[in-house]
């Protein structure tokens, strides 16, 4: 299986994650308290890995600990934290758009670490993946961007952290498949994640969080999807480059745009999309403009 069909599969995961976290979240928001969020999100996702990894369909699972993983650990609840922002104050396409700015940043990482060079296309390419990001972001409504200074700060958070995640797991990817990276970074982090628990007291809110509206099972739901879509993009990712893989998976808003379209004119699910059609021919433009910068940096 190549390379582009892990990453067309993890884009569709990915896009069915975040929009059954965003229903879920927008349900009853202040019955949902962040810590535990954060903590069942978590815990979903490491029991997906998990049983993932008992298949043995990926690879076989171990487990690997060192002083990078350590520090991934420590500071991945800033991704965390943000997600849950994004999920109570903006739009589902808005804020997964955004993050396709990343080839910007693994394109300097794949030149100083893999030594990697590209076009004069494939930078423009990237320019469009970034731009269209941008776009995405804009309110036309407001003639502002959609983030707050707040969201943007986290949305600087949530980069940084997801970048050295991903530019670790691509140094040890010889000696480690996606499983067990993921195994490895979540089992510490569960750890992590009761003790931060305990100290704040908030494990006495765990039973009203998991049973707000289905909140644990629903969660499960998209941490099974989460789960998939992050071994998908990692195996990806154990073949090809960094900036290759991102500027792939930036076709994302439009499977996102497509299952969102759907939901909100076949169904009666609330999601909290703008599609009036100025917001919604602005969006479509940077979608546009996203698989433009796509296909620019496979030429």
């Amino acid at each position: 299986m190549t390379w582009y069909i892990w990453a067309f599969l993890s884009m569709i995961a990915s896009s069915l994650e975040n929009i059954i976290d965003k229903v879920i979240i927008i349900k009853k928001p202040g019955n949902v308290d962040i810590l535990c969020a954060m903590f069942f999100r978590n815990l979903g996702f490491f029991v997906c890995i998990v049983l993932i990894g008992l298949t043995g369909l990926i690879g076989k699972m171990s487990f690997v600990f060192n002083i990078p993983i350590l520090i991934l650990v420590i500071v991945y609840p800033a991704v965390s934290f943000s997600y849950d922002h994004f999920l109570r104050n903006y739009e589902v396409s808005r804020f997964s758009s955004i993050l396709h700015i990343l080839p910007l940043f693994f394109l300097f990482f794949d030149n100083l670490f893999f030594h990697y060079s590209y076009s004069l296309i494939q930078l423009i390419g990237i320019f469009l993946l970034v731009f269209g990001s941008l776009l995405f972001s804009y309110n036309i409504k407001k003639n502002k961007s959609a983030f707050s200074w707040k969201g943007i700060l986290l949305l600087f958070a949530f980069l940084v952290v997801e970048i050295y995640l991903y530019i670790i797991f691509k140094i040890t990817s010889e000696t480690i498949n996606g499983v067990s990276f993921f195994a490895s970074v979540w089992s510490m982090m569960m750890i992590e994640y009761v003790l931060l628990l305990i100290i704040t007291k908030k494990y006495k809110k765990l039973q009203v969080t998991a049973t707000s509206n289905g909140f644990l099972l629903n969660t499960f739901i998209a941490k099974s999807f989460d789960s998939l879509s992050s071994v998908f993009y990692m195996q990806a990712l154990s073949v090809a480059t960094l900036t290759a893989v991102s500027a792939f998976i930036s076709l994302s808003p439009l499977v996102m745009l497509v299952i969102l379209l759907c939901i909100y004119f076949l169904t009666n699910i609330k999601i909290s999309e703008d599609f009036s059609q100025e917001t919604l021919t602005l969006k479509i433009f940077a979608t546009i403009i996203l698989i433009l910068g796509s296909l620019f940096m496979f030429m």
